[in-house]
């Protein structure tokens, strides 16, 4: 098993982008870092209480159907108090004509929304924790990537300085037509560009190599 410093230039640009995958996690492994799977879709709290409507009719009954409110408003007196559910319902007012409006959660309802309420917390909290996680490692992940990109960058730009002194050689064995007066023009080339003595021999070796 090779990491990314361990590969030469063409075989990093040789790489798939499955093998470049897998190069990446073991510059992760290589780094110590966990490995952590998705966590999957946020869970989404299920409970959903809808707001009753309940009226009014200047006191303190209610009624549930706005028919018995204006019904009660039109009598002298208050005889419908036996429809009133005072007590079971307990939230903000507006008015309508004579009639007032308040909405209400069901008590049963909330108690039972609550509940599922916390269970869900629960769940959520334990999402939480996967999805910290995991950003973590993604994260250190992104650093791994990094590297091995980085890497073939510059491998791309090795190659490609390569290339181009290649081409400056054959160019000049056209010119010359004789390989020993190109090679020593390549190596005068070489040497005003800031080569020393070994680096410019070794270039001259590799690029006559490839001619052949």
């Amino acid at each position: 098993m090779k990491r990314v410093s361990d590969y030469s230039e063409k075989e990093l640009l040789a790489f798939t982008d499955d093998q470049l995958s897998k190069l990446i996690e073991i510059e992760c492994m290589f780094e110590g870092v966990e490995m952590v799977a998705p966590p999957g879709d946020e869970p989404a709290f299920g409970g959903n209480l809808q707001l009753k409507n309940f009226y009014k009719i200047g006191g303190s009954i209610l009624f549930p159907t706005i028919e018995l409110a204006n019904k009660a408003a039109s009598l002298a007196t208050h005889e419908m108090e036996d429809t009133s559910l005072n007590g079971k319902y307990a939230a903000s007012v507006k008015k309508v004509d004579t009639v007032q409006v308040e909405s209400y959660y069901d008590f049963a309802e909330l108690s039972a929304v609550k509940a599922d309420k916390e269970s869900f917390d629960k769940v959520h909290s334990q999402w939480e924790k996967r999805q910290r996680a995991y950003n973590g490692y993604c994260k250190n992940r992104d650093k791994a990537e990094s590297t091995v990109y980085n890497a073939i960058n510059s491998a791309r730009e090795t190659l490609g300085e390569e290339n181009k002194r290649l081409a400056q050689y054959q160019r000049y064995l056209e010119l010359a037509e004789d390989p020993e007066v190109a090679g020593r023009f390549f190596v005068d080339m070489l040497t005003k560009q800031g080569w020393d003595e070994i680096e410019t021999q070794k270039e001259l070796a590799r690029v006559l190599l490839i001619q052949k």
